[in-house]
């Protein structure tokens, strides 16, 4: 199938789940006399009836999203003693580490919470040492997560859901974000007075002393006028979301004997896309090389694998081309004809697996992510913004909170920045490096403070920063223990009762509890 046609295809059906009267230009016929909408023709609007919603809980602290920052956020607070209520729109914790199918993590960290996390992995036996078993899978080129154990999804969310309720977490599944209610005082800012949020009861509001925004995509930012720039480079691609899938039945030594003369399986996809068994959006015909070793093709899913058992299933790591521009974080139908494609191309690359590559003959589908884990959303612009410059000057901060190692992630090849060249013109530019691959950096306190709002945290990959630095405030570790941060402030500010803003952080790096 032409690309072009399949990816429009699948983006036309997207949209046609949002069809409505409105897109087709129909009036409403409203009978309720009593509480009427109404619809305007001209500007395409509707005006929402005002509705009395019902508090349903007050606390200290709530948070919004309970992945693995919100997790660390609430149990940082939980266990100071205060009060806080965790919001999540999916049936447990973890974000896209258990819901998104991420299920992969390190053999422990530095990190207290984290090490305690995988502590309670490892004592259920719950985690997979692939590469202890099966030798072949490190640095196998269609492994993703080398060296990494791996666990089921549901697993890592028992084991974040059992250290929630014993510390007391009040834990609200299966209820959506919606708003904010702000209250504004004479300077401009404001303070959140109450958020709304939707489930099965209907609207509903809960209030707070102080909020933290764990949902990945600045939702509470975005929704409390607080400024932010949205995803993407300068071309307006955001960094590709993802939609993960579990294949079962694969035969590994079957799979590693092929390898041997076909280690990334290019000359499978060639066969199959003469055949015509290979639509375009699937894999970009053009090959690319990795520090001058292997290579792959480029496009999605792209045969990122991880291990997750010993009984041949594998977690496959797939992402839209990037050159589509979606912007699921910001658009609801970019996300609706983002999750119709990525479906259907995790479903045509399970066909080409079983029909071409060896060991995968009696292999199946065996389960899809509920959640697209969008990678990259909204960048806030907090009280300060890091940047490529505080990382390659190895900026300190009197406000340090963490200290983070960049590791070799921070090489975007194609991804630019805009900075200024030697006539003081803002250009477009490759990041500059001091020849060298790893960068320790301050992350100061004001990152977690978005501008306007007075009693709002950020946590995880909401932290106030420039587009090139998604790169190292989005893994899992790393956004538990800034939500560990964040809880922190919220737990200060409120036993002090202050707002965020009042808060000095002068006592140095996050400390473990135990340490």
């Amino acid at each position: 199938m032409d690309r072009r046609k399949f990816i429009n295809t699948s983006a036309i059906t997207g949209a046609g789940l949002f069809a409505s009267p409105l897109l087709n230009n129909q009036k409403l016929n409203n009978t309720d006399k009593g509480n009427k909408s109404s619809y305007s023709q001209n500007k395409k609007t509707i005006l929402f009836p005002a509705k009395q919603i019902p508090v349903v809980l007050e606390t200290d602290v709530v948070i919004i999203g309970a992945g693995p920052a919100g997790f660390g956020a609430a149990m940082r607070v939980a266990r100071s003693g205060i009060n806080v209520a965790l919001i999540e729109r999916f049936g447990g914790p973890g974000g896209a580490v258990t819901s998104g199918y991420m299920c992969v993590t390190g053999q422990g960290s530095s990190f207290a919470l984290h090490s305690e996390w995988v502590d309670g992995l490892r004592k259920e036996g719950w985690l997979f040492d692939a590469w202890k078993a099966y030798p072949e899978l490190e640095n196998n080129v269609l492994v993703h997560q080398s060296g990494r154990n791996s666990f089921y999804p549901d697993d890592g969310a028992y084991v974040m859901n059992e250290m929630l309720e014993k510390a007391k977490v009040k834990m609200l599944y299966r209820t959506s974000f919606v708003d904010t209610i702000l209250n504004y005082n004479s300077k401009g800012d404001s303070s959140i007075d109450a958020i709304i949020v939707e489930n099965a009861s209907g609207l509903q509001a809960i209030k707070g002393k102080i909020y933290i925004d764990s949902t990945g995509v600045a939702d509470v930012v975005a929704r409390s006028g607080s400024p932010y720039i949205s995803a993407g480079n300068n071309k307006g691609q955001p960094v590709p979301f993802s939609l993960m899938y579990r294949i079962s039945g694969v035969d590994y030594q079957k799979l590693f004997e092929y390898q041997k003369t076909d280690p990334a399986l290019w000359s499978a996809i060639d066969k199959a896309r003469e055949a015509g068994d290979i639509p375009d959006g699937l894999y970009l015909p053009y090959k690319y090389e990795i520090g001058g070793g292997w290579g792959g093709y480029r496009g999605t899913p792209q045969l990122n694998m991880c291990a997750i058992r010993g009984n041949g299933e594998m977690l496959v790591w797939s992402y839209p081309p990037n050159d589509l521009g979606l912007n699921p974080a910001e658009n609801g139908f970019d996300a609706s004809s983002g999750e119709i494609l990525m479906r259907k191309l995790n479903i045509a690359e399970v066909k080409f697996l079983k029909k071409y590559i060896p060991g995968f003959e009696n292999a199946y589908l065996s389960g899809m992510a509920p959640y697209m884990a969008i990678r990259e959303g909204r960048h806030p612009q907090g009280e300060y913004v890091l940047s490529w410059d505080d990382v390659i000057n190895e900026r300190k901060f009197p406000d340090a909170v963490l200290q983070k190692s960049t590791g070799d992630t921070m090489d975007w090849g194609e991804d630019m920045i805009k900075r200024p060249n030697n006539k003081g013109e803002m250009v477009w530019q490759k990041p500059p490096r001091k020849n060298k691959k790893h960068y320790v950096v301050d992350i100061p306190f004001r990152v977690f403070l978005p501008k306007k709002i007075n009693n709002l945290l950020l946590a995880g990959e909401c932290l106030s920063s420039t587009y090139e630095m998604f790169y190292i405030r989005r893994l899992i570790p790393w956004c538990m223990r800034t939500g560990e941060v964040a809880g922190v402030a919220a737990t200060m500010a409120v036993k002090q009762g202050i707002n965020v803003k009042e808060i000095k952080w002068d006592t140095g790096y996050l400390k473990d509890p135990k340490s």
